[in-house]
């Protein structure tokens, strides 16, 4: 896992020179025994294949801030840590998959911290923050040999609830002594889930309801139809023990509605429309704001 991208590309110029540098960058691309990746890792011919993956005593692992979930959008920071008697020094590769779609799904961004960058399926160095759109899987690993077998790694989850994410790592506990033979290839895999499990709402419309007045528009009283999507997990219209006496309720199963900063009368949910009445409210004009 030590191998070094410069150093094969220089291998026919100068032999001797690549001693050098050999073993201190990450492997290419998919190295982490995640589906569509080298189920071996790094333990595959003319790799650190000394030993068996998972072999040699030891493991690794990965410490999670607020246990195995994600809040979409809410970044975080993982902590990696190698554990082999014999090792020197560490490295690793890590990327994060969709459920739907474990191969090719990539789910959330990395950013290189210090000694690590971030490479794109098709092993060009993530830049400018993006990968190609040919290439979208990440792969954050070490750009140079860690001393400490601790790592922390950032990573950005998707921006809306996209289900349960697969993180994969592979970590290579080495002797350090330049070559990638009597090293150790320890695997992992997790699943976080999505925090709440609902992703933040979207709304493409809001109107004056079709059975009230179409033409009414935005006024204190009136009924709105607010569409859109993942506005609720749920689907129904108020009953009876949703009322406070003769109060109407200002949110259904969690969901409600706020006009220009007022709550509204939630009388219908689903995840693509909400139907409310608008509060009493003098305000004027444009640039009332409504939020689901």
């Amino acid at each position: 896992m030590f191998k070094s991208r410069t150093g094969r590309s220089i291998l026919a110029m100068a032999p001797s020179v690549v001693l050098l540098y050999a073993y201190a960058n990450g492997p290419e691309p998919r190295h982490t025994a995640a589906p569509g990746d080298d189920k071996l890792s790094c333990t595959s011919a003319g790799c650190h294949n000394s030993f068996p993956l998972n072999v040699g005593g030891g493991n690794v692992k990965i410490n999670f801030p607020d246990g195995q979930t994600y809040t979409p959008g809410v970044a975080q920071t993982f902590t990696i840590v190698i554990t082999d008697a014999a090792a020197k020094v560490y490295g690793f590769q890590l990327t994060a998959r969709l459920e739907s779609d474990l191969a090719n799904g990539q789910a959330g961004d990395f950013t290189a911290g210090q000694q690590q960058l971030v490479l794109c399926d098709d092993g060009d160095v993530k830049r400018n923050g993006v990968c190609r759109a040919n290439a979208p899987i990440q792969f954050v690993e070490h750009s140079d040999p860690f001393r400490s077998n601790t790592i922390t790694v950032t990573w950005q989850p998707p921006a809306t609830n996209v289900g349960n994410v697969h993180l994969y790592i592979a970590a290579n506990a080495a002797n350090g002594d330049g070559n990638n033979t009597g090293d150790h290839i320890y695997t992992a895999d997790y699943v976080l889930t999505p925090q709440g499990g609902g992703a933040a709402p979207t709304i493409t419309s809001a109107a004056s309801a079709g059975d009230f007045n179409p033409l009414a528009g935005l006024a204190s009283g009136t009924w709105l139809e607010i569409k859109g999507s993942d506005l609720s997990t749920t689907t129904r219209s108020w009953a009876g023990g949703d009322f406070n006496g003769a109060k109407a309720p200002t949110s259904l199963d969690g969901v409600g509605v706020t006009i220009n900063g007022v709550p509204g009368y939630v009388s219908y949910i689903s995840p693509i429309q909400v139907n409310v009445q608008a509060p009493d409210d003098p305000t004027v004009g444009p640039g009332i704001q409504i939020q689901v």
